[in-house]
């Protein structure tokens, strides 16, 4: 059964062209004239890049800073081109808040810095493999292997987090951790609360804050330390990189976990499917190409190529439910990029990547 995460709509074959007045006279349009058009007037991606900083509200602060972010522009509109070529007719690209990064400011969303990963010492590894095996038991023994519905969103159940954004820092692994867990805590509890992420981002010794991380490691992280604060007790601020854990405020403590990937769980979209219907989200791991142009629709690509060393492209999202339109299945993915990227205004994509090339876990 080949599964898609989820992103609706129409494919815009061309630039698409938008209904945005431009006013040559604002400042910036006339900064713009005055440092790009000498050498650009017959170029159509600068009437794409007025157009964008009219909707966007962009503001430059220098001739230098119009010149690397024109150009900038230019590169990510290519990477719009090849997905737009690529694309099978249901997902829509175009120009988003990403539109004028560079490639060392996309990285700090979309990629993790060089490192080592850790190295767990004999307890912590034989932790790990215990928590792992009792998932795999859990799986197993609990799910009902029903029929499952044809489609489920947990956003309808009132048991998913709103959307948050991770700012410029290579942290969707401890968002997507932690909205895994508040939906398998509020499942036991009967109450839905929110739990600190910035707990994982300051604390988690297996992970490395906005450098990246794994949200396995994160839950390893939780059972070896105590467990995880409320997001109201914990006292945490961004970026200090302080760890303020509490042992006495922990809420919720994690004993397995159910990991599907090469060497643990064979990668099933039927069983993990089930497990989205009966048991709630799973956490995905992916390369995130293409999501920086991503507008809506079923994102399905028919060259889809990962990057060899996956290990420093990767990105978290949540598998929050799937469905089926115009007879292609998906995935509906939590992003923690703001409400302002992907489907209807609100951080969720429709992405159609076969899911042998994710990493999925849960707790």
């Amino acid at each position: 059964m080949k599964i898609s995460l989820q992103i609706l709509g129409a494919l815009c074959l061309v630039h698409c062209a938008l209904s945005i007045d431009v006013d040559l006279n604002d400042e910036v349009q006339q900064r713009i004239t005055r440092v790009l058009e000498p050498g650009n007037a017959n170029d159509e991606r600068l009437t794409l890049f007025r157009q964008f900083v009219a909707e966007f509200g962009r503001k430059y602060a220098s001739d230098w800073e119009i010149e690397f972010r024109f150009d900038a522009f230019k590169k990510n509109m290519d990477v719009h081109d090849h997905f737009v070529q690529n694309e099978e007719g249901t997902a829509e690209y175009g120009m988003t808040e990403f539109s004028d990064y560079g490639e060392k400011e996309l990285s700090k969303f979309t990629s993790q810095c060089e490192r080592q990963e850790p190295e767990l010492t004999g307890v912590e590894s034989q932790s790990f493999q215990e928590m792992v095996q009792m998932g795999e038991e859990l799986l197993y023994r609990d799910l009902k292997y029903k029929d499952t519905p044809s489609s489920v969103d947990w956003r309808n159940k009132g048991l998913i987090s709103p959307v948050l954004d991770q700012g410029y820092c290579s942290s969707s692994w401890a968002y997507a951790a932690t909205t895994a867990l508040e939906t398998a805590y509020a499942l036991q509890t009967n109450h839905f609360q929110r739990l600190s992420k910035q707990q994982l981002i300051d604390c988690d010794r297996f992970n490395y804050a906005c450098c990246g991380g794994r949200p396995h490691m994160s839950y390893l992280y939780l059972n070896r330390d105590g467990g995880m604060e409320l997001d109201k007790t914990y006292n945490g601020r961004p970026f200090l990189r302080r760890c303020h854990f509490k042992r006495e405020n922990a809420k919720v403590q994690v004993y397995g976990l159910a990991l599907f990937t090469n060497t643990s769980v064979a990668i099933n979209e039927e069983l993990i499917e089930k497990y989205v219907a009966e048991k709630g989200p799973v956490v995905v791991n992916l390369t995130p190409n293409g999501l920086t142009v991503y507008k809506k629709g079923i994102l399905r690509q028919k060259d889809t190529k990962c990057l060899k060393n996956s290990n420093y492209i990767y990105h978290s999202v949540v598998l929050v439910g799937y469905g089926e339109e115009g007879g292609v299945k998906y995935w509906i993915g939590k992003n923690s990029w703001g409400k302002k990227w992907g489907e209807n205004v609100s951080s969720y994509e429709y992405v159609s990547t076969m899911i042998s090339k994710f990493n999925v876990v849960n707790s």
